[in-house]
């Protein structure tokens, strides 16, 4: 039975953000520390925002997991469209390297990274979006 699990998604947010935000390469395209769990109005663009899309319990070789699904919504101005595809590419990357059993603390580990999907589109004459979609599953908690 599949149901909805929130066990280890604040481990795996706080775990997702120190990740992001000492990546240096990103943090240069993004031309600060702009990476938000909720975004403030006036934020500086270009910046990422990440939200949970869904969680469910599943089950994987007879291991019990959580599954998380988050969405990573880069938001930059439309003169610079280049910068929001070299952002998603870097994020990809560092979702292409976590390593798998990594530790999230409180007992849970990340067991995988999975993209999704990537799109990219122009919002209006000032803003270009991009979102990525990552499913990560995670292990452990008590």
């Amino acid at each position: 039975m599949r149901g909805v699990d929130m066990k280890g998604l604040l481990p795996l947010k706080t775990y997702l953000y120190a990740r992001l935000s000492t990546d240096t390469d990103l943090i240069a395209l993004l031309g600060g520390l702009h990476i938000y769990d909720v975004v403030q109005e006036g934020a500086s663009l270009p910046y990422i925002a990440y939200d949970q899309i869904s969680s469910q319990r599943v089950h994987q070789l007879d291991a019990q997991m959580s599954e998380h699904i988050l969405r990573l919504v880069i938001v930059a101005r439309a003169d610079s469209s280049l910068t929001t595809h070299n952002i998603m590419a870097r994020l990809e990357q560092v979702f292409d390297e976590l390593p798998a059993n990594d530790d999230l603390t409180l007992g849970y580990e990340l067991s995988s990274a999975t993209l999704l999907s990537t799109c990219i589109e122009q919002v209006d004459f000032e803003v270009v979006k991009g979102v990525i979609e990552v499913k990560l599953l995670i292990t452990g908690g008590s």
